[in-house]
């Protein structure tokens, strides 16, 4: 078959860099819709689910644990759970 180079049928080299794009198009197009669908299947827990516990390295009564008592009742109505000192 001897055609003019202009009437020749794409084959070889554009060929190949068509279908890897026509490929690599579709892999993203899957790997959106995996990430899309694997997120909204899960769900957090309440944050916290548990008391808080705030640990003073210092002796009781001290100004230290003075102001973590303090910290503790605003935190406490702030988050709306317990915060333990």
């Amino acid at each position: 078959m001897n055609l003019p180079i202009f009437k020749r049928p794409l084959f070889g080299r554009l060929q190949g860099v068509r279908h890897l794009k026509a490929c690599a198009g579709s892999l993203m197009v899957v790997g959106l819709l995996t990430v899309a669908l694997n997120s909204t299947t899960v769900s957090a827990q309440d944050f916290p689910s548990k008391p808080i516990r705030i640990v003073v390295p210092f002796a009781p009564g001290g100004p230290t644990d003075l102001m973590a008592r303090a910290l503790s009742k605003a935190m406490t109505q702030s988050l709306g759970q317990q915060v333990l000192v």
